[in-house]
């Protein structure tokens, strides 16, 4: 689920991001480097006049217009939105004397992080995915934790009620270990024995696993299981209990696994840190008044709806 709002919020972001960047960016190709100019024909003849080229394919040409107008079609009702229940957000906070602190964001995003493993990873993916920086995730959290704040304002949570929260669903708040595991997988514990022999006189363990490994997925790829969860019920718990022992980079083995014998290497751990304290307990309180207020879909349209937002015609009715 926080996955989900924070590709939903990206979106906004990155659409957003396009919009401005036409309006500042240069044209390209430029006419002093003997580039065709903004009067060249598109593919289908029609000249191209408005606005400046920003691309060229073939003759024809892609006008800024052209690229702004496309980015509102598709992102614009989403962008425009999102803006404005930004600034409604911004005019009820400040009515009621609602904020966020910086811990609470912290929070906020150590619990987005345990589903990436790792707070580098996280950020590694909304950066490489999404092209959003930490700056921006940052943003994103304060808002969704003002909106939060409005939803529940007037929703009181006893201690009980949290202990009872904790006592039932904690676990949701717990940091998770992750593991990068390559292995080679071979029929007899003989082999395994062999492939121990080798790594230790230095041999390569991509090498030996193209070599030995029997497991046709990963054989090719160095043995590479790529990131598993410490509990993954899909994997032999004897392979993750012996990966838990392990020191990055080194192997162990021979474990007996259900696919035969195989011999193991940590190539890296990641761990997320779990919430404690104060943390933990006000991310509880604020589930629990989530589970009771309106949806937040339903909050956003009423400030929508209290701050007057009022649409330009040519934007009405996703015109």
């Amino acid at each position: 689920m926080l996955k989900s709002i924070v590709v939903f919020q990206a979106i906004c972001l990155i659409a957003l991001s396009a919009f401005v960047i036409s309006r500042t960016v240069p044209a390209y190709p430029s006419e002093e480097a003997g580039a065709p100019t903004d009067e060249e024909e598109s593919p289908d003849g029609r000249e191209q006049t408005d606005g400046s080229v920003v691309a060229r394919v073939g003759s024809g040409v892609i006008t800024e217009d052209e690229w702004v107008s496309e980015l509102i079609r598709q992102y614009g009702d989403t962008v425009l939105r999102t803006m404005m229940i930004r600034r409604a957000i911004d005019l009820e906070a400040a009515k009621y004397g609602i904020t966020v602190r910086d811990e609470e964001i912290e929070g906020e995003l150590m619990l987005r992080v345990l589903g990436y493993g790792s707070e580098e990873a996280f950020y590694d993916a909304m950066k490489d995915q999404l092209g959003l920086t930490e700056e921006d995730v940052w943003k994103d959290a304060r808002y969704r934790l003002l909106l939060e704040k409005i939803a529940t304002r007037t929703i009181s949570v006893t201690d009980k009620e949290i202990d009872d929260y904790l006592r039932e669903y904690g676990q949701q708040f717990q940091g998770t270990t992750q593991y990068r595991l390559a292995w080679i997988v071979t029929d007899t514990y003989d082999e395994a024995e062999r492939v121990l022999d080798l790594l230790e006189e230095g041999e390569s363990f991509e090498r030996l696993a193209s070599e030995y490994s029997k497991d046709e997925f990963t054989a090719d790829n160095g043995g590479d299981l790529g990131l598993v969860d410490q509990n993954d019920p899909f994997l032999d718990p004897a392979l993750l209990e012996a990966a838990g022992r392990l020191e990055i980079g080194s192997a162990t083995g021979p474990l007996n696994v259900k696919e035969g014998y195989a011999v193991v290497r940590l190539l890296e751990k990641r761990e997320a840190t779990a919430l404690s304290g104060d943390l933990l307990r006000e991310a509880a309180r604020r589930q629990i008044a989530l589970s009771v207020a309106k949806p937040l879909r339903e909050v956003e349209e009423e400030l929508l709806s209290k701050y007057a937002v009022v649409l330009k015609p040519a934007f009405q009715s996703g015109n």
